[in-house]
């Protein structure tokens, strides 16, 4: 088990190193404020009753 562990210190530790990982966390951050945006939206525009499964799960960016 020591083993994996500095196995997968060593390749997260090399993975931000590199500038593919900021490339990454941008888009996951686009990515989130966009269904945030709309599910907000979302709510403001109709008085529509659903549960908090469907807010949240029916997103279109939910994968």
């Amino acid at each position: 088990m020591r083993k994996f562990y500095t196995l997968l210190s060593r390749e997260v530790r090399s993975y931000f190193h590199s500038p593919i990982a900021y490339v990454v966390l941008i888009f996951f951050l686009i990515v989130s404020g966009i269904d945030f945006y709309f599910q907000v939206s979302f709510m403001n525009q109709r008085q529509v009753q659903y549960t908090v499964q469907e807010a949240f799960f029916n997103s279109v960016f939910f994968w």
